[in-house]
């Protein structure tokens, strides 16, 4: 019987380990992956910044995805995970206002189409990590 007990408890404590939780700090932040052939920290993050934007940029259907005012923008959240794939994106403007229905499809749709992104590490172990940005599409 205990030898029943300890394997469920193995068992269970390995499915906490497969579903991480997402970071939202770490030492090294995940980046989207058209840039990773530059060696300067600082060249990187704004090459990666630039290229995700095209990227949204090219794949928005402008009709479909509208900010609420055109000063606002919309904040995108989602999760890079350990292979670099996006999941949970989730948009909305100030303080959490939900956005239409068709909005967040629409938006769900980019990041979905998305490369994969260089995954995040915290204290050198590849972990998840939470991002929000803000994507301007009008």
């Amino acid at each position: 019987m205990k030898n029943i007990i300890t394997v469920l408890c193995l068992a269970f404590a390995a499915n906490l380990c497969a579903q991480q939780e997402a970071h939202s700090l770490v030492d090294n932040m995940p980046y989207f992956k058209a840039c990773e052939e530059r060696t300067n920290e600082k060249e990187l993050r704004l090459c990666a910044e630039r290229e995700m934007k095209s990227f949204i940029t090219s794949h928005a259907e402008f009709g479909n995805v509208k900010s609420p005012r055109a000063d606002q923008d919309i904040v995108v959240r989602f999760v890079v995970n350990t292979d670099g794939t996006l999941s949970e994106a989730f948009a909305y403007v100030d303080g959490n206002k939900k956005l239409s229905e068709a909005n967040n499809v629409a938006i769900k749709k980019i990041f979905a189409d998305m490369p994969a992104w260089v995954a995040g590490s915290h204290k050198g172990q590849t972990v998840p990590v939470a991002l929000a940005i803000p994507v301007k599409f009008n």
